[in-house]
């Protein structure tokens, strides 16, 4: 029976006992035949039905010519209309650019790589000073984008699968002591985003989702202060804007200590303060933490501002989500309850909250053993020193 045009050929038997079906594809404007092989005539069938429904979807690759870094590129291209994030494809294509296209990988044929080569790429990025955090990045985006390749029948194996990636370092992260957050609140307090750094110190919350929060975020009833956390400002390759939702889910509430509206009002004062002087030319935004002119303020900018101003105040240069780190440790060493943490970092999981905020600080062990010697005082076994041993071995 004659197929339509486009439809591929009936499977025919070859002399050597496959059975072999034909179909076009374009690629680059030029018309190339491709063939398709299996055991059984179904087989045959069923592989020509797969190649054209992935004809007819778009992907369709000259895989023998097709190099890596053009493989990646047009995966980045198909994973972008399919990414539910913005920055999780930003992150993707910056590692793709930055760290595979320069090197000698993105040059090899496709059908050829291998986990040596791979092996090779992450050596030579730990030799030029890389983290071994970020080739682990680097790991994860080349596995996730040949794991594509194999479904599409590309290539039969995922060459990362026989790498051996770097193990797991984890930077350890420069937190603020108790103290030294005192010290910070008592010497900054003229710095122009002291009430941002404040508050942060005081919820912990992500750079986003502080930068997101407005006037109306904020509430008060019974047992003090809120803050309803239910945006956050997010930077991209589409540019800065505000999304609903936290990085975790669709929003929160935190409760503020009183010390974090007590800033809050000042800091309103000095907004209407600013937005007096900058009249016309003022953005009204509703935001609580903006721009002299009331737009936004960047988030990859405030850790730059944090280190000016504990430089300022003489103490040690930590990023702003370090404050995050620094919440979470002040509060494990004051016994609070690792469930009452992760609920104020917005955590789905108290395991998130212990493996990655809770860090090993000078004196969190000897208070903890302080605690126990309250509970289980050496004096318990004080009266036994003057008894007989009254053990016995069974018999």
């Amino acid at each position: 029976m004659a197929r339509a045009n486009g439809e591929g050929s009936e499977p025919r038997r070859r002399k050597d006992g496959l059975w072999q079906s034909n179909y076009t594809v374009y690629i680059d404007g030029k018309r190339k035949l491709r063939s398709v092989y299996g055991r059984t005539k179904n087989e045959c069938r069923k592989k020509l039905r797969e190649k054209l429904a992935e004809r007819d979807g778009g992907i369709v690759f000259d895989t023998k010519n097709l190099t890596v870094a053009e493989y990646l590129d047009r995966w980045l291209a198909w994973f972008r209309v399919r990414a539910r994030s913005v920055r999780t494809y930003d992150d993707y294509e910056y590692v793709i650019r930055c760290h595979v296209h320069p090197e000698r990988i993105g040059r090899l044929k496709l059908d050829r790589l291998t986990g040596a080569h791979i092996d090779e790429l992450y050596a030579a990025k730990l030799h030029s000073g890389l983290s071994s955090e970020t080739v682990l990045h680097v790991h994860r985006t080349l596995r996730r984008a040949f794991n594509q390749a194999v479904r599409w029948r590309m290539i039969p194996r995922n060459p990362v699968l026989d790498a051996t990636p770097p193990p797991k370092r984890k930077r350890p992260a420069t937190v603020l002591s108790g103290e030294q957050v005192l010290q910070f609140i008592e010497r900054a307090g003229t710095r122009r985003l002291f009430p941002l750094y404040v508050l942060d110190a005081l919820t912990g919350l992500r750079s986003g989702e502080i930068l997101g929060l407005s006037w109306e975020d904020l509430s008060r009833d019974a047992e003090g202060p809120l803050l309803r956390v239910h945006r956050r400002l997010l930077s991209s390759s589409e540019g800065v804007r505000l999304v609903e939702g936290t990085k975790t889910g669709a929003g929160m509430t935190v409760r503020l200590p009183e010390l974090g509206e007590a800033v809050l009002r000042i800091h309103r004062k000095r907004q209407l303060e600013e937005r007096m002087r900058a009249g016309p030319a003022w953005r009204e935004t509703g935001l609580i933490f903006t721009t002299r002119r009331g737009g936004w303020i960047h988030p990859n900018n405030v850790s730059g501002y944090l280190r000016k101003d504990l430089e300022a105040a003489g103490l040690p240069p930590v990023r702003f989500h370090d404050l995050r780190h620094s919440l979470a440790t002040i509060m494990a060493l004051d016994g609070a309850h690792v469930a009452v943490v992760a609920g104020m970092l917005g955590h789905a999981s108290p395991t998130t909250t212990l493996n990655t905020y809770t860090h090993f600080v000078p004196g969190m062990q000897a208070m903890a053993v302080k605690r126990l010697n309250e509970l289980f005082p050496a004096s318990l076994v004080a009266d036994l020193e003057d008894l007989p041993d009254l053990s016995q071995e069974p018999s």
